[in-house]
């Protein structure tokens, strides 16, 4: 008896076929995730390399203001003092002067670190364009059926 039966080919049904472009499907998003998180990674690095680069502006220019200025201050107002300035003038140049300095350092550790902001733009467009991808397959899979 067992001759004469015929083997029915498991792949040949419809429920097989969805259920192939549904595993093919699973893991194309699977595969996308992976690049996805790679990406992300790659970003991450990137963002950090220009935060540590603002970190070391603003530290240099907070360590210049707490520790250095004063006594460079004192000086330059008492040379300026006895080269016929006012003591309230040099004070006031020279702490004017100061002040543009640590603007100029703290604008450069801004700038720097607003960049970082931008070094994920890869994996935001990416993740953008994987679901649209999804979804554009997710509505294919719906029209066929």
């Amino acid at each position: 008896m067992d001759y004469q039966a015929t083997h029915v080919s498991p792949r040949t049904g419809p429920i097989q076929g969805v259920t192939d472009r549904l595993r093919m499907f699973v893991v194309a998003v699977m595969d996308l995730i992976n690049l996805q998180s790679q990406l992300v990674v790659e970003d991450s690095k990137d963002a950090q390399r220009y935060i540590k680069a603002a970190g070391i502006a603003l530290m240099i220019a907070v360590v210049m203001l707490v520790t250095a200025l004063p006594m460079l201050g004192f000086g330059v107002v008492e040379w300026l003092v006895e080269r016929g300035w006012q003591r309230s003038i040099a004070s006031l140049v020279f702490g004017a002067t100061l002040t543009v300095v640590a603007a100029a350092l703290m604008l450069f550790a801004w700038k720097s670190s607003s960049r970082a902001t931008h070094s994920f733009a890869n994996s935001r467009r990416e993740a953008i364009a994987n679901l649209a991808w999804i979804r554009d397959s997710i509505e294919r899979q719906n029209t066929h059926e």
